[in-house]
């Protein structure tokens, strides 16, 4: 019992260290990307999503309610 306690206390003690060295190694890789050629060209904004993604609102509902008691729609600080 003692040794599977202390096996999964050293597997533990890897992830957490080997989490930890990604971490900052990760850090260093974002800096040497970052670094670029410099171009005539006026510099691109990266984009988050794909090109086909379409963001829409939902309608709200006229009559909105929460647990009975009507939400104020007008004033969302009230």
């Amino acid at each position: 019992m003692k040794q599977i306690k202390n096996i999964l206390a050293i597997i533990g003690l890897v992830a957490v260290v080997s989490t930890l060295i990604f971490a900052v190694q990760t850090d260093s890789v974002d800096a040497i990307e970052k670094k670029e050629v410099k171009t005539d060209k006026p510099k691109e904004l990266d984009k988050n999503v794909a090109d086909t993604y379409q963001i829409s609102a939902i309608e709200i509902p006229k009559d909105l309610n929460f647990a009975g008691e009507p939400v104020p729609q007008e004033d969302p600080d009230y």
